[in-house]
């Protein structure tokens, strides 16, 4: 077999597409398997050991929460203290107050970063939601 007998072989382009579509509905299944969180970033504010937490009111944050990381440690749901609906009398605006107690002591009068992932869901259920 010479260059030129190598060159004239003819491959079927059945195979490329069949391997291809496969690739494609396998990693459809994977990616719509993956389970998401929405996420809000917010600063916390520390006083006597305790992080409080200044939240707006949204339908789906507080009653859908997951978890809250504070920093590089995470606080899930049994680890907070969540207060009744308050109101902002300066720019009018309604909050929740979450508090939660430190295991570490942290020194007072602090502002540490604050991560709250909420709403959970598979992936194609969100993009469903987004949709309809």
């Amino acid at each position: 077999m010479n260059y030129c007998d190598l060159l004239n072989i003819r491959c079927s382009i059945k195979y490329y597409v069949v391997i291809l579509l496969s690739l494609i509905i396998i990693l459809f299944i994977i990616i719509g398997n993956k389970r998401i969180t929405d996420v809000y970033k917010t600063v916390g504010y520390i006083k006597n050991n305790i992080v409080l937490i200044n939240v707006p009111i949204s339908e789906s944050m507080i009653s859908k929460l997951d978890n809250i990381k504070v920093e590089d440690n995470k606080y899930y749901l049994d680890d907070l203290a969540i207060s009744d609906v308050l109101l902002d009398e300066v720019n009018l605006i309604n909050y929740q107050e979450i508090m939660i107690d430190l295991k570490d002591n942290i020194n007072d009068n602090l502002l540490v970063p604050v991560t709250i992932y909420y709403n959970e869901e598979k992936v194609l259920t969100k993009i469903k939601n987004l949709l309809f």
